[in-house]
């Protein structure tokens, strides 16, 4: 995580909790904090060029919504989610990603379709870098989450992501994972470009469990060869 003291300089104390938050938030999402990884006060407060007091706060943050946890020596540490938790947060997703994407296919805006598209381009040019390919997966499921018009379920989907991305697994390091999910990113697009809510609504139910299929054996995978 890249220092960032000027930025943080002129804030007062509860907005350096806020901010402090944020940041390492982002850092969890954006896999530069991995599940495992032991978040210490003194490191954290460093790196964002801030006293400790605003981390603590912010870990303590981060730690009611369960993006982190306390280990018995009382050390804040970011989860690793078992194979039953990701079957059973996939589950959830599959639903309310088919319903997202039902409600985008009635409502998207065609200038909203036509970003879709060009983040359809954007996947393809970042083909065999598996890293940017799953924050570009991230905000293309959040473009459509908007697309629905409908708050709430935005929010859900928000907080099954964020526990999706605790995983010290990518999907698109599967080979042929990365194509396979572009031709279903198309269909989506397209059916929901159709404004045909029924077509929209199955390719993002076979999205969902292409995804689940692969991340499920990537934890039996990555559990098997834990000591």
């Amino acid at each position: 995580m890249k220092r960032q003291s000027d930025r943080a300089s002129s804030r007062t104390t509860g907005s350096l909790s806020e901010w402090a938050y944020l940041q390492i938030k982002e850092n969890i999402l954006n896999r530069q904090i991995r599940a495992g990884e032991v978040l210490t006060e003194s490191t954290l407060a460093k790196e964002l060029g801030i006293s400790r007091t605003p981390v603590r706060d912010a870990l303590k943050q981060l730690h009611a919504e369960g993006l982190c946890m306390t280990t018995s020596d009382n050390k804040f540490v970011v989860p690793s989610l078992t194979t039953q938790s990701v079957l059973e947060r996939y589950v959830v997703r599959e639903a309310l990603e088919a319903t997202a994407a039902r409600a985008a296919a009635q409502h998207a805006r065609d200038f909203e379709i036509a970003s879709l598209r060009n983040q359809i381009l954007q996947q393809r040019s970042a083909a065999g870098d598996p890293e940017q390919l799953a924050q570009l997966n991230r905000l293309f499921h959040q473009s459509i989450h908007r697309m629905s018009r409908n708050v709430y379920l935005g929010k859900v989907m928000e907080g099954i992501q964020v526990f999706m991305l605790l995983l010290n697994t990518n999907e698109y390091d599967v080979a042929g994972r990365s194509v396979q999910a572009l031709i279903e990113h198309e269909e989506l697009v397209e059916a929901i470009a159709r404004r045909d809510p029924d077509a929209a609504e199955s390719a993002s139910r076979r999205h969902s469990l292409e995804s689940m299929k692969v991340r499920i054996m990537l934890e039996t995978s990555r559990i098997e060869c834990e000591p």
